[in-house]
């Protein structure tokens, strides 16, 4: 991973038998590694590639599920070995074929971000093109024992290395400034509702909802968990007694845009109280009636059961005649609200 060195084997299946075989080709051609770093297929955690990698003295470290970004680099590197082969498929060319042409280039042309060729950081020189220029051979220049050659070699390699270093750390604070600056961080409140992000399975999944829920934020238990309930009271799975979660990973939520609208009163602080200003409700000025619900005797005249516009039913007043619009006025005439006794 540190000179960024692509190695690539076509294969017929990813099965137990045919990785393992990879593996061994890939210790053949470059010799035994200290770790090999894969996710969590069968191919990998199965009982053959385990013995591959104990017959080598390999150890293998594997990432968390559904967690492709801990193999960025991998990932990175499939997306553009598939955009350089596409063209070939497309044209119904054998890929096969042509696969380590593809290879090389991209080990020879250089990183952006160690701003050295894969090819030169692992072999301390550049690659031998057909229209390179080489140079004249001067035999003073030619060293005389072996051990001066592997001296000016490591020499050369340790210069390019630690300039490998330098440029990977800095391209790794812009990566991370970058990606920052795009980051908005969730504020969440107790009661606040998010959507929880899925994995969907199967055919089809690309066009599948990629979030479910809403859910209702309870708490946070660490820096990077959050707790979760539904608030319709279904209980989740493998907890039959309780509707709360397991807990979730905070970058797999985001905020919902449901909002609890409350009662139109309470929605403007500047709203006009109806008890304090009778005077003007009959200009028609201070509020909307959506229906009257009923209306009952009272001293020789009727409150009616009047809706406003904004409001739920429950929260419907009794008003009288003389407090109600001049429209609300003319639909009781119209239409006569039912008498309660």
């Amino acid at each position: 991973m540190f000179s960024k060195y692509l190695f690539v084997l076509p294969i017929r299946n990813k099965d137990m038998l045919t990785v393992s075989n990879a593996v061994f080709s890939l210790v053949s051609q470059f010799g035994v590694c200290e770790t090999l770093i894969s996710d969590q297929g069968t191919e990998f955690i199965g009982s053959c590639t385990q013995e591959v990698c104990k017959m080598f003295g390999v150890h293998q470290d594997f990432i968390p599920s559904f967690m492709h970004h801990c193999l960025g680099l991998c990932e990175r590197t499939h997306r553009t070995l598939a955009e350089r082969i596409t063209p070939y498929i497309e044209k119904w060319k054998e890929w096969e074929f042509i696969l380590p042409a593809i290879v090389f280039s991209i080990n020879a042309s250089i990183n952006q971000s160690t701003k050295y060729s894969p090819f030169e950081v692992l072999y301390g020189k550049r690659p031998a093109f057909p229209l390179s220029a080489f140079p004249s051979t001067d035999l003073n220049n030619i060293l005389t024992d072996t051990k001066s050659y592997i001296m000016a070699q490591q020499k050369r390699l340790d210069t390019i290395r630690t300039s490998v270093k330098e440029h990977s750390i800095e391209a790794q604070d812009r990566m991370e400034k970058a990606t920052n600056a795009k980051t908005n961080e969730l504020e969440l409140s107790v009661g606040d509702y998010v959507y929880l992000q899925i994995e969907q399975q199967g055919q089809g999944r690309k066009f599948k909802q990629t979030y479910d829920g809403p859910f209702v934020f309870t708490n946070i238990p660490s820096k990077h968990l959050i707790l979760l309930r539904d608030p319709n009271g279904k209980p989740s799975q493998g907890n039959d007694n309780s509707d709360e979660l397991h807990p979730q990973h905070a970058n797999e939520v985001r905020r919902s845009s449901r909002k609890i609208r409350l009662p139109a009163r309470y929605q403007d602080s500047n709203f006009t109280n109806l008890d304090s200003v009778a005077s003007e409700t009959d200009n028609g000025g201070v509020f909307k009636v959506k229906r009257i619900l009923a209306k009952k005797r009272n001293k020789g005249g009727f409150l009616y059961l009047v809706q406003k516009v904004g409001e739920p039913a429950e929260n419907a007043e009794w008003l009288t005649g003389s407090l109600l619009p001049p429209k609300a006025k003319e639909l009781v005439i119209k239409r006569l609200p039912p008498l309660i006794e």
